[in-house]
């Protein structure tokens, strides 16, 4: 990683120093540093990713759509301690967070004539994909371990690990899904 411009990344969304930057990369780091450089250059990421997002559409026409969705985005980042009504307001603000959605999926698209932006791209999936993963590991989803194992299988393979891509992990994904045919008493627990 240290090669591929994180350091100057980290340092360029003041996520940290550069002395800090140099340190997270380095060949001694363990699993708990690792993770938390990466939590950290996807946040950076992200945030470099929304300036741009904004930039791009400040220079689009996008009065009809931008009002109802920024009334939306400050309504769900109140303070409201009750979550039901924090999940209602998700609900009734559906149309608005899909019109979103809609405009930052062109945008991406936008940026694919960029190699070095869908290099990013790439790396915010694959860190979002690892971050739910372990969350779902930790919290015991097994419905949502098995969705970000099936997420990873792409990047798997075309990062060269072909048994986990293309043998191991879908033969655990497949025996996974009929683990409610072969085992019911375990699928139930």
């Amino acid at each position: 990683m240290r090669d591929s411009g994180a350091e100057d990344l980290l340092v360029t969304a003041g996520m940290c120093r550069e002395g800090t930057a140099h340190k997270i990369f380095g060949e001694k780091a363990d699993y708990y540093q690792s993770m938390h450089a990466i939590r950290i250059l996807s946040e950076a990421m992200w945030r470099l990713y929304w300036d741009a997002f904004e930039t791009w559409v400040a220079e689009e026409d996008t009065k009809q759509w931008k009002e109802p969705i920024e009334a939306v985005l400050l309504k769900l980042l109140e303070n409201t301690p009750d979550r039901t009504t924090q999940l209602l307001l998700i609900r009734e603000s559906h149309t608005q967070l899909m019109n979103l959605q809609d405009h930052l999926e062109k945008f991406r698209l936008s940026l694919e004539a960029c190699p070095t932006a869908v290099f990013w791209w790439n790396f915010i999936e694959m860190s979002d994909i690892l971050h739910r993963f372990i969350y779902y590991q930790r919290e015991g989803n097994w419905m949502g371990h098995l969705c970000e194992s099936a997420r990873m299988l792409p990047y798997l393979t075309a990062t060269g690990h072909y048994k986990y891509g293309q043998q191991s992990l879908p033969l655990y994904l497949f025996e996974m899904k009929q683990l409610h045919e072969s085992a019911p008493g375990m699928w139930h627990s």
